[in-house]
């Protein structure tokens, strides 16, 4: 079942299906000494072993990565290319599904690369692959 963004700017407050979606795949590229800084840095209350970082690539602006931290629970990382900014994280116990919401406002850009509009875009890590879909809210007449 894909996940849906229910919002209250729908004329009818139906469920939205995503604009777009893409699945991305881990890469071979390593983690810099800047980013693995900043995860230990940011991500310290989570306890996330940043040398675990693998590089999904990027999509719609924002570097996708996975690690895992000291609880063996894995975690999901977006970076906003163009201010180097930890945008969101989140990790999960390793039975349940990883979701990661990133916004299109906020953390210093406005906006996804290559779109118009707000919403969000849904992350989900599935083994070596993350899932992404986007959700746009529509414009109001």
């Amino acid at each position: 079942m894909a996940p849906v963004l229910v919002t209250g700017a729908s004329r009818s407050d139906q469920a939205l299906p995503p604009t777009e979606s893409e699945t991305l795949h881990q890469t071979t590229a390593k983690a810099d000494s800047e980013l693995r800084d900043l995860v230990d840095e940011e991500m310290l209350p989570l306890e996330v072993d940043s040398s675990t970082l693998r590089a999904f690539g990027s999509y719609r602006g924002l570097e996708i990565w996975s690690a895992e931290n000291s609880f063996d629970s894995p975690c999901l990382v977006a970076v906003h290319q163009a201010s180097d900014v930890l945008s969101e994280w989140r990790c999960a116990p390793p039975a349940a599904d990883l979701i990661m919401d990133v916004s299109s406002s906020g953390d210093g850009f406005d906006g996804f690369e290559g779109l118009t509009g707000d919403g969000i875009i849904r992350f989900l890590l599935r083994g070596d692959t993350v899932h992404a879909d986007v959700y746009l809210v529509p414009e109001a007449d």
